[in-house]
This record gives C-alpha cells, sequence and structure tokens, in this order.
C-alpha cells in the first residue's frame, strides 16, 4: 500500500497524471489520459479494484494485517472524498481534452463526469478533478477479492 500512503500523507500529485494505467506509447513513461491529466476517481468499487495491484510477500501493511498467506492475494485501494462542484457531463467518445481543461480551468466547470453508461453502454462512470484540493483520501482500504 506504500502509493496509498503516499497519497495519504501527501496528497495526490498530479505531475504523476498520465504514468499509471493510462495507455502510452512504446518507449513513453506517461500517456495522455482520456479526459486530459487530472486525478480520476470512480463511481464504483469494481472500477477501482481494476487498478489495484495485489501486495507482494514482505511489503508493508496498514493495521490490521491481512496475512497474504491465506485464502487469495490482498489488495490495496483509497476511498475518497471528492468536491465535483458544477460539473461538465461527457457521455461520448469525442472528447477535445484541451476544451474540457479550458471549461474547467477559464470556464463554468469545476470537473468533469465521464458518463460512458449513459450512451456507450460501458460499465463504469468516473469522476476526474484537476485540483488535488478537491480530493481527499478518506479511507484506505484493505481486502481481498472474493469471487462467488
Amino acid at each position: 500500500p506504500q502509493r496509498c500512503k503516499s497519497i495519504c500523507s501527501t496528497n495526490f500529485r498530479l505531475a504523476l497524471a498520465g504514468s499509471g494505467a493510462t495507455w502510452k506509447d512504446a518507449g513513453k513513461t506517461t500517456g495522455t489520459p482520456l479526459y486530459g491529466f487530472g486525478i480520476y476517481l470512480a463511481e464504483r468499487i469494481t472500477k477501482a479494484d481494476e487498478y489495484s495491484s495485489p501486495l507482494r510477500p514482505g511489503e508493508e501493511q496498514v493495521a490490521p494485517v491481512i496475512p497474504l498467506d491465506g485464502d487469495g492475494e490482498v489488495f490495496t485501494l483509497l476511498l475518497c472524498r471528492v468536491m465535483g462542484g458544477r460539473t461538465n457531463v461527457i457521455t461520448t467518445n469525442e472528447i477535445e481534452v484541451d476544451k474540457l481543461r479550458k471549461d474547467v480551468f477559464e470556464g463554468p466547470y469545476n470537473s468533469v463526469f465521464g458518463d460512458r453508461e449513459a450512451s456507450l453502454g460501458k460499465p463504469f462512470r468516473e469522476v476526474v478533478v484537476y485540483d488535488k484540493d478537491q480530493c481527499y483520501p478518506e479511507y484506505l482500504l484493505v481486502y481481498r477479492r472474493v469471487f462467488a
């Protein structure tokens, strides 16, 4: 949970936007995220879980400690409180990233709500904020995936 703990102690770092799970060109360390460089948050925990990596043996945990030798791998993620403010709702794949950012930084919006369920039939919706002070990591969750 080192990355989660780092965010909890120092907040999100926008300078790292695009360096995580974003698609990247070969040989590049960063890519251009769908809604631009911001902090991406999922409406559903199952979406956030897609980006979580299992803890490695010996990796420091937070209390309560879950044994890594039990049934299945152990994961961590952050449950955050987000202030979206006036939100720009996007329902298509036709996205002009520069216009999105301009609408937030110079226009009437404070965040982007990517509603990929409405017209695209995708299973998740996401919130993107471009100011780290709009997002507060409230809980660090430690869990195992259980499949029924």
